[in-house]
């Protein structure tokens, strides 16, 4: 059986930019648990999920926190800006058994798509 702790931020910038469509994988070297970390529009889901997650909540919450901090600073270094990380939910499920799957969906206009074009503007300055 598996436990899922998911947690949901909202990112945004000052100038309104929205974060480009990313799904990254981690699994923590000390304790085997798994991240699914999946980014796109104004909102970044991130799943910790293995056998026997800790029951502590502000232990899950610390660990996303953290998480997300190497995400927006990964927005930065890769000169999409500097992005900040707003809390909204979080969600834990107990004991799961089957397949799991999700994705994510702009909740808005994407600034960096051309009208006239299916390119990114991310991707025609290189950065993919």
């Amino acid at each position: 059986m598996t436990d899922f702790a998911i947690s949901v931020f909202r990112l945004f910038n000052a100038k309104g930019y929205s974060v480009p469509q990313m799904n990254i994988g981690y699994i923590e070297k000390n304790t085997g648990l798994e991240w699914r970390i999946t980014c796109g529009g104004t909102r970044a889901y991130l799943v910790r999920f293995g056998d026997k997650l800790e029951d502590n909540l502000d232990a899950q919450a610390a660990d996303s926190h953290f998480m997300i901090r190497r995400v927006t600073s990964s927005l930065l270094l890769s000169g999409l800006g500097l992005f900040q990380a707003e809390a909204m939910d979080r969600l834990i499920f107990k004991d799961v058994c089957g397949m799991v799957t999700w994705e994510s969906h702009l909740d808005g206009p994407d600034p960096f798509r051309k009208e006239d074009s299916s390119d990114t503007k991310l991707q025609s300055i290189g950065y993919l």
